[in-house]
């Protein structure tokens, strides 16, 4: 390998991570840490960026084995990642027990049931990024064998370092399901519209907080052919479909009022509800309109 140990340092350095160390300080701790000379024991050059990257205990989380020795491991993961957060992931009243992991962020409860096995199931981390409001979520990467390296990123920032390493992440294992975007459920009105409150999605990559913040580039006003998986505060499927005409059809174009998206099993008064509901509802979205500006 023709690249010393100084020259990946200064790779990651320009994306962010081990800022300030030497690698003079960097060789010690990989010493320490793994045992080897990186990079020239190590078999790659992926590998040896990877190796590099777990000595950044601040921002990065490194299962050295992603064994599970109890149930309650769920637990001790879930406060490792938080830990490398930096105030993003805070996790409260964990439970995890056998078959069922559960904690509370901000007002809602979040649930993950891992699939049976001897190793972490790392899909917990879907569920982790559900929590995380803005740009950044985590990302994880298996180049050191096993799914157990894992950090926060925009998608900037993970795009750089997946040229940097030359490795992609396991988008699989971060992604909500089926590529939805997460969100909230809310209506939308502002001075000078002349129709009533817009229903909207709004994309939490795009929300200082789940209540406030929301930037109008992440909101996006409901429409035929939306598919929606809608849950209740507790973790509870409220209700999930693909949004169709109302039987009341078109009130007309000249009245401003769109086209109802109203589902024909949910009354109207409880579809209202749900986006009046204060926290609002979180919600899985995708087919959804552009967002308006």
């Amino acid at each position: 390998m023709s690249e010393s140990l100084a020259d990946l340092l200064l790779g990651l350095q320009s994306l962010g991570f081990l800022e300030g160390r030497s690698w003079e300080e960097c060789a010690q701790n990989a010493q320490a840490y793994w045992g080897v000379d990186i990079p020239y024991e190590c078999d790659t050059r992926s590998q040896a960026l990877v190796m590099l990257l777990c000595l950044d205990k601040s921002r990065v989380w490194h299962g050295q084995s992603n064994l599970i020795e109890s149930p309650g491991c769920y637990g001790r993961l879930l406060e490792e990642l938080s830990a490398v957060s930096h105030g993003l992931f805070l996790p409260r009243q964990i439970e995890a027990a056998a078959g069922r992991v559960s904690f509370h962020s901000h007002e809602y409860r979040y649930l993950f049931e891992p699939a049976a096995g001897e190793a972490f199931d790392m899909r917990i981390l879907q569920v982790v990024n559900w929590a995380i409001m803005g740009a950044k979520q985590f990302e994880c990467l298996d180049v050191l064998g096993m799914p157990n390296v894992a950090l926060l990123a925009t998608a900037d920032e993970r795009s750089r370092l997946e040229t940097l390493i030359e490795r992609p992440f396991v988008h699989s294992l971060t992604a909500a399901p089926d590529n939805r975007l997460r969100g909230f459920l809310s209506d939308f009105w502002e001075q000078g519209m002349e129709e009533r409150p817009w229903l909207i999605f709004q994309d939490q990559r795009f929300c200082r907080n789940h209540r406030t913040g929301w930037d109008r580039a992440g909101m996006y006003r409901l429409k035929v052919g939306a598919r929606l998986k809608i849950f209740d505060h507790e973790g509870g499927l409220l209700w999930q479909g693909t949004l169709g005409d109302d039987e009341r059809g078109f009130w007309g174009r000249l009245t401003g009022k769109p086209l109802s998206v109203k589902p024909a099993d949910v009354e109207q008064q409880t579809w209202d509800s749900w986006f009046k509901s204060r926290p609002p509802l979180r919600c899985f979205s995708s087919g959804i309109a552009h967002p308006f500006i």
